[in-house]
């Protein structure tokens, strides 16, 4: 008897071994009022979550409530938008609005590094956000994968793609994905004037801007 057991435990074993495991498929929501609402495992972050956000503006240094209306010079340096604590920017897109001297660009970074989003190591002609050509389209930069070609509508001298990526600043490129900002910032440019970045007399630049991430709401 006891021989039997041990061969009918064999057998139950080794059929264990060689069946597939059974997968499954299970509802991890209830239904209330008819909408699917989920209950089970997942739960309201509260105060920690962060939501999507999307700022898009349009800047016109001309405006006299800007600088009186005298524009940018060489090195300037604006604050666009504030960057609240607990923020991860995924993405900014930019288009110019308006043809300023030749040699007139910029980078994007924040206090911490001016090139951080877009950086000037780009091997085109252009290094920087050019604001020498009006722009019929947006072009955008984000994290993720740049030889994918991330641009649209440039209106920059050369080819589609990974020509530009250099342009990535290390904030969308870094190997260990967008960092959340720990304290308030801002998103700031710094303009170059001048062909061969020379100094030069203000001009007044005309662009759209968006910023997409994810930030803490206000409560």
């Amino acid at each position: 008897m006891k021989k039997f057991y041990t061969v009918t435990l064999s057998i139950l074993l080794a059929i264990c071994l060689v069946s597939p495991v059974l997968s499954a498929t299970y509802d991890d929501y209830v239904s209330e009022g008819g909408n699917s609402k989920l209950s089970q495992s997942a739960y309201d972050p509260g105060p920690n979550a962060r939501v999507l956000f999307i700022e898009a503006r349009a800047f016109d240094f001309s405006s006299t409530s800007f600088n009186s209306g005298s524009g940018v010079t060489h090195n300037d340096v604006v604050k666009l938008l504030d960057i609240p604590k607990d923020t991860y920017i995924v993405g900014i897109g930019f288009r110019n609005l308006r043809a300023c001297q030749s040699g007139t660009s910029a980078e994007m970074g924040d206090g911490a590094d001016i090139d951080g989003y877009i950086g000037n190591t780009n091997t085109s002609e252009v290094q920087y956000l050019d604001f020498s050509a009006v722009m019929s389209g947006m072009s955008i930069w984000q994290a993720g994968d740049l030889q994918g070609g991330f641009i649209s509508g440039v209106s920059m001298s050369g080819g589609y793609g990974s020509e530009y990526t250099s342009n990535h600043g290390a904030y969308f490129t870094g190997g260990g994905g967008v960092s959340c900002y720990q304290s308030p910032d801002t998103l700031d440019m710094t303009f170059y004037v001048g062909n061969g970045l020379e100094a030069s007399s203000g001009v007044t630049p005309h662009f759209e801007l968006m910023v997409w991430g994810f930030k803490r709401p206000t409560y």
